[in-house]
């Protein structure tokens, strides 16, 4: 049950319409899921940004991985942005999906070979603005590819070619200090 912040949702819904990122900081069981979940409740119903695009949020936990890995989480999010694709541009994500999760890629070039299969599937597919909402960021610092996974990631959103097509939202119990630290800008928006 999700109560009230309803300003705060819609806030949020209409500012990753708009390609910002996010990291929402909260401790264990205040709500940080359920705000993720009515921010793309929000989204669906009005999915269309400025320029004509369809966002198109895509959900992860950290948790709900067996092994967390890099390769686990790009796969799993191209997985899930390939279902809401037509064609050859699914088909291309569904390609990637398979190279990754069969370890076809080490994992040094996951990223890499993460942002190819984006950059292919926008060439095919202009129409969507991907928003990525990755729920317990605390379980990625225990691995020692973190702090490369949130560099990646602010060179995504921040300085690559995709940045105006890609947006993120992170969410964790870390302080602001120390998610400065590990995730840094573009991480302004602290929630």
């Amino acid at each position: 049950l999700f109560v009230g912040r309803w300003d705060m949702v819609r806030d949020i819904a209409n500012r990753a319409r708009r390609g910002e990122s996010f990291a929402v900081l909260g401790g264990t069981r205040i709500g940080k899921t359920s705000l993720f979940a009515q921010v793309r409740r929000a989204l669906a119903d009005q999915p269309e940004t400025s320029a004509g695009r369809k966002v198109v949020p895509v959900f992860l936990s950290a948790q709900q991985f067996g092994r967390l890995s890099r390769s686990a989480i790009f796969a799993a999010v191209l997985d899930e942005l390939s279902l809401t694709l037509d064609g050859e541009a699914s088909e291309g994500l569904v390609r990637a999906v398979g190279e990754l999760r069969r370890g076809d890629v080490a994992e040094d070039f996951a990223f890499d070979h993460f942002v190819a299969a984006l950059k292919r599937a926008m060439a095919v597919d202009g129409r969507f603005q991907l928003f990525i909402l990755l729920d317990e960021v605390d379980e990625l610092r225990q691995h020692d590819w973190s702090k490369h996974f949130f560099t990646n990631h602010r060179f995504l959103i921040s300085q690559s070619d995709l940045r105006q097509r890609i947006n993120v939202m992170i969410a964790g119990t870390l302080s602001s200090a120390d998610l400065w630290n590990t995730a840094g800008s573009p991480f302004y928006n602290v929630v």
